[in-house]
């Protein structure tokens, strides 16, 4: 990682606070030389929020939710599953998805299999506090392997820590679906 992209990682935690995991910074640095390379420079302050923002967060094609419920069902006193039926647009028509998983994220990704045919695994997930306050927002970190192995990061930010993790999931899929 250059020091131009560490000092960039820098300024994204400390003027927006986002706090990227350590194997995120170096595909985020990637894209960054990228980046910088087609505009012959490196990116100013808001630039730089406005291009991570755009690679991470606003991921809404081809699948955007509209709609998720969840129901946990007690198998036995030592066993419970989690039911997930969402519902998503693809590609401007909406859609009904459902899964059963363990908890939140295999719930969805087990929907998204079953209903889509897109198989993922949640390799790595982290979650911080963006802003602070009654009102605070959470900023999710989800890092998701598809079934040839490649590695994919997606981020969600919700006021809601649970829906901040389902939008970075939904964002790691599109970007998955996006770079095939």
């Amino acid at each position: 990682m250059t020091n131009i992209n560490t000092t960039a990682i820098e300024l994204l935690e400390k003027v927006y606070g986002f706090r990227l995991p350590q194997i995120m910074q170096a595909d985020f640095s990637g894209l960054l030389d990228k980046q910088s390379k087609t505009l012959g420079r490196a990116l100013e302050s808001e630039e730089l929020n406005e291009f991570f923002c755009q690679e991470f967060i606003a991921n809404l094609s081809p699948y955007e939710l509209t709609a998720i419920n969840f129901e946990k069902e007690f198998v036995n006193t030592e066993k419970e599953r989690l039911h997930c039926r969402a519902t998503i647009k693809h590609h401007g028509n909406f859609q009904e998805i459902s899964g059963t998983g363990n908890g939140t994220l295999n719930a969805l990704a087990n929907a998204f299999k079953q209903c889509c045919g897109i198989e993922i695994e949640v390799v790595d997930y982290l979650q911080h506090g963006l802003t602070k306050g009654t009102h605070a927002l959470a900023a999710s970190y989800i890092e998701i392997a598809d079934k040839q192995g490649t590695h994919i990061w997606g981020v969600g930010i919700d006021s809601d820590c649970t829906l901040s993790a389902i939008r970075a999931l939904l964002s790691a899929v599109n970007r998955e679906l996006r770079d095939i």
